[in-house]
């Protein structure tokens, strides 16, 4: 198989986390015409502030901090996929320097399969009380919690800044759907699903990982043999995948394939051939 076309470029110096010195009333009307997560659009510049305002320290501008000159940063970003079953790649995951984990990220009983350690759990507040209600029956019942885990938040809607400037301030959501809520816790039309549409939380999570680590391997993500496997490595039953209106899984699944054939990922493809 021949590489593909793109060139894929690494520009290092750009931040990959929003701090308090991104918002500024220019920065604002600048993306206020993009959607979430691109931009500000739907979102109000006091609720973009009140929450960046948080962040506002060099500690916050990147995932993680290494020095120069040092053993390459290897990252493993774990998708949630049936190619995970019965896969024993649980040592070879925690093997890495980090480990980033996405939505039901179920990982007592399973740590055979998918490892024990979580350095980076990505979500949006949709994703995540939807994880732990429909996962819940198969025993996701908090998001990680340990010593290394560290949160990140990937706005997609207004929703995302009030639960992280609540979160931060320690106080109940003031606005919106989750009023009083506490926590501590592409490429074809999409027509009328226009407005929802954006990358899958673990497609956000490995081109961040892309960005940062030096060596990025992907487990549980969506192949071209999707059919042969359960929807989730957690199921107990086979489910099959489904292709969600607002993501375009068929490009996801190109670009994996793409960035694995061309060297710059490794893509865990399962142990079950064809389809």
């Amino acid at each position: 198989m021949q590489p593909p076309t793109q060139k894929y470029v690494i520009i290092r110096d750009i931040p990959v986390l929003l701090t308090k010195s991104h918002v500024t009333v220019s920065e604002y009307e600048r993306l206020r015409r993009y959607r979430p997560p691109y931009g500000w659009a739907n979102v109000s510049f006091e609720d973009v502030a009140s929450a960046a305002r948080h962040f506002n320290g060099t500690v916050h501008r990147s995932l993680f901090n290494v020095s120069q000159g040092g053993s390459p940063v290897r990252c493993a970003v774990v998708g949630n996929g049936g190619t995970l079953r019965e896969s024993g790649k649980g040592k070879e995951i925690d093997s890495h320097d980090y480990i980033f984990r996405v939505n039901a990220a179920i990982v007592k009983g399973f740590e055979r399969d998918v490892g024990s350690r979580t350095s980076f759990y990505f979500h949006t507040v949709t994703t995540l009380k939807g994880s732990l209600i429909s996962a819940r029956k198969y025993g996701f019942v908090q998001v990680p919690n340990t010593t290394e885990t560290i949160y990140v938040d990937i706005p997609t809607f207004e929703r995302d800044y009030l639960f992280m400037d609540a979160v931060l301030s320690w106080k109940p959501v003031q606005k919106g759907a989750d009023a009083s809520d506490s926590w501590l816790n592409s490429t074809h039309g999409y027509g009328r699903f226009q407005p929802i549409y954006r990358p899958s939380t673990g497609a956000v999570a490995l081109l961040t990982a892309l960005h940062v680590c030096d060596v990025t391997d992907a487990y549980g993500f969506i192949t071209k043999t999707w059919r042969n496997y359960t929807n989730h490595y957690y199921e107990d039953t086979f489910q099959k995948f489904l292709f969600y209106v607002n993501h375009d899984f068929k490009m996801e699944i190109k670009l994996w394939d793409d960035l694995d054939r061309a060297g710059i990922i490794s893509l865990y493809r399962g142990n079950i051939s064809g389809g």
